[in-house]
């Protein structure tokens, strides 16, 4: 528990490598704070801290200046509030609440080596090359281009690994994972409109978490919007159960 006679942000310093040393239990995604600060810098984000009087760390900030959007990790009202005007954005992620506008994002988890994990797959699951990731890039550009296209190349050299599947030659749907010290996060699932309700995301689900028991991990998560009433039920049907939120606050910028 924070000292509330301590100033809990005396200064704000950047990261210039991955370096944060929040106290233990500031976040679910203790894990990955240091993966989420390499990763944003070397897309051309920026990476601060918050310190206290005492100079410990308070609160990361991690902002994408291309997609304008911010993620903010802590467990103090007063740095959130403070981070939470930091930058201009359009979206910014928080396991804290307040009253702005916002989604909620509900955190499905699974313990893996507990987990029977059985699944009839309907189609082809491929691990992506290096040598297909300006095609991954296109795609997933094409499905959302407000994205920072510089993340793909980025997540692949720290390690990330995507599965794709494809129909008539055309990528239909992909899926991304992390796997950080024994913990793995499913991520950015695209599939396209006309092939959704085909069983692609179930697939694509099975297969990371199959691909990351075989290689040690322990657990795996995912965040998924409340409004993605098909994406969550894929994630019971596979064993997940909630355990957090997160939100994600709206704001208009020029």
């Amino acid at each position: 528990m924070y000292d509330r006679t301590n100033n809990l942000i005396s200064e704000v310093v950047a990261l210039s490598d991955s370096n944060v040393k929040l106290p233990k239990g500031t976040s679910f995604f203790d894990t990955y704070l240091n993966h989420y600060v390499r990763e944003i810098i070397q897309v051309g984000g920026e990476a601060v801290v918050s310190l206290d009087s005492y100079e410990n760390q308070t609160g990361l900030y991690i902002y994408d200046p291309i997609e304008r959007s911010g993620t903010v990790f802590t467990s103090a009202r007063e740095v959130f509030d403070f981070f939470f005007k930091y930058r201009p954005h359009l979206k910014l992620f928080s396991e804290m609440e307040n009253m702005s506008k916002r989604e909620l994002y509900n955190i499905y988890s699974i313990d893996l080596p507990s987990q029977y994990l059985d699944h009839d797959f309907r189609y082809e699951i491929r691990v992506v090359e290096e040598d297909e990731l300006d095609r991954i890039e296109q795609f997933m550009f094409s499905v959302d281009p407000k994205m920072n296209r510089k993340w793909v190349r980025v997540a692949f050299g720290n390690g990330d690994v995507c599965f794709s599947v494809e129909i008539d030659h055309m990528i239909a749907g992909l899926g991304w994972l992390s796997l950080i010290r024994k913990m793995g996060r499913v991520h950015t699932l695209f599939v396209l409109p006309r092939f959704r309700r085909g069983g692609i995301g179930t697939d694509l689900l099975a297969a990371r978490l199959m691909w990351l028991r075989a290689k040690g991990a322990t657990g795996a998560f995912s965040e998924i919007s409340e409004f993605n009433i098909p994406s969550a039920a894929i994630a019971l049907r596979a064993g997940m159960k909630q355990v957090g939120v997160i939100y994600q606050y709206l704001k208009s910028v020029e």
